[in-house]
């Protein structure tokens, strides 16, 4: 990914990093195998081994064959692992010790043996026991490397867990009646999106002081190389502790990772949260003029793409509360990846001219992973346009998103200016 020190995919690894947005995966993923099943990209005649529809990324998006290809013919394809559902009446394992059958007792109706494996068969999941990512290799594992060695993942394995999707006890965003008492409503379904073929909630938590409001909104984006973290721990952690005594109200917004849809997908789903959060304000008791978006690494880029007008960022969610608008009041950038992931159209922050508001950036000088060129680039080219761009570089900090105590000066002198 772009910006990444430490971390950038070899051109080989760019090649898989293609993402098929419309792969029905819970449906093919619950067939029994058939021996062989062809990618469906016209003219290819290898078996599928990538997601359950193509035999490779690079095959999915150009017709060619990246490294990383099994390149299976029919007879090597007949030889892969099978996955069904035991026959057995009721039950929920997979079948292991036959054909049909998870063990011995279970067809005779007698629960199951000692010697039954007991290995849920769950709709899409990966067939290494514990494992809860999705089936994306042949059809019933993760990657090959979990195969081999259960709860272990290669560097390609997409690890797409729908479960995390699952909040059991989440409600919509629009219900949400706060009281004068403020407190904490977590998991608020403000859209639903597609990821691989799958209609899932996207949910934000939020905080609000006591009062009546209305208050000022600081929305955080979680950091992650667009491909992992979660927007659950940070209305939790030191950081909003010490942000709550300020009066904002905090909300930690959930989006959707490059293995689960394409680009601008993650965009998207931060600027839907925004506007949703916008055109819901005053139930909500928020100021919908003041707004502001702070975010960590790759939340970083995110929240700074909130300045941008350009359309092809709303992506498939741009349906969603269009009488309201994206745009935030100021920006926070902490060890921002601010060039994107690679190939990411209108995603490189450095490209875009705004409107800006004020934007504070930070960076470690001993972050391993992003230069400080990049918070040190941002600010350079937003003076001469006139922004009100602060830059703070941190002296022996790397890239952990910990509140030491200059950053966190910054941070609350940066926030004091939209109490008003």
């Amino acid at each position: 990914m772009a910006g990444y020190a430490a971390e950038a995919p070899s051109p080989a690894e760019e090649e898989d990093d293609f993402e098929l947005a419309d792969a029905n995966l819970t449906a093919d993923a619950n067939v029994p195998s058939e021996g062989f099943r062809k990618c469906q990209r016209e003219g290819c005649s290898f078996a599928v081994t990538w997601h359950a529809t193509h035999c490779c990324g690079r095959c999915a998006h150009s017709g060619l064959h990246g490294p990383h290809c099994e390149q299976r013919g029919k007879d090597a394809a007949a030889a892969a692992p099978a996955r069904r559902r035991c026959s057995g009446k009721g039950c929920s394992y997979q079948a292991t010790w036959h054909p049909n059958f998870c063990c011995h007792a279970c067809p005779q109706g007698k629960g199951h043996g000692g010697k039954c494996e007991q290995q849920s068969f769950r709709a899409g999941s990966c067939a290494s026991p514990g494992c809860k990512f999705q089936v994306t290799w042949h059809a019933t594992h993760c990657c090959q490397v979990c195969l081999d060695r259960p709860g272990h993942h290669g560097p390609h394995c997409s690890r797409v867990d729908f479960s995390r999707f699952d909040l059991p006890g989440r409600s919509r965003l629009e219900d949400c009646k706060p009281s004068d008492q403020g407190g904490s409503f977590p998991d608020l379904q403000f859209a639903e999106a597609q990821v691989l073929g799958k209609r899932v909630p996207l949910c934000l938590d939020l905080w609000l002081p006591e009062g009546k409001g209305p208050f000022p909104c600081l929305i955080f984006v979680h950091g992650g190389a667009w491909r992992l973290g979660t927007h659950k721990t940070f209305l939790t952690c030191k950081w909003s502790e010490l942000l709550k005594p300020l009066g904002f109200a905090l909300a930690s917004v959930q989006y959707r990772f490059l293995q689960e849809a394409p680009w601008p997908a993650s965009a998207a789903d931060v600027r839907c949260a925004v506007r949703s959060l916008r055109q819901h304000a005053e139930a909500l008791r928020l100021r919908p003029q003041v707004f502001v978006c702070m975010g960590h690494s790759a939340g970083g880029q995110l929240a700074a793409l909130l300045a941008s007008r350009e359309p092809f960022l709303d992506g498939d969610l741009a349906h969603v509360c269009t009488a309201s608008a994206s745009t935030v009041q100021g920006i926070i950038s902490y060890a921002g990846a601010l060039e994107g992931p690679q190939n990411a159209t209108h995603g490189n922050v450095l490209a875009q001219t705004g409107p800006w508001p004020p934007v504070l950036a930070l960076h470690g000088l001993a972050d391993p992973l992003l230069q400080p060129r990049l918070a040190e680039e941002f600010v350079a080219l937003l003076r001469p346009l006139g922004v009100d761009a602060k830059l703070v570089l941190m002296p022996g900090h790397g890239h952990a998103f910990h509140p030491r105590p200059d950053a966190m000066e910054a941070i609350l002198d940066f926030l004091k200016r939209f109490r008003a």
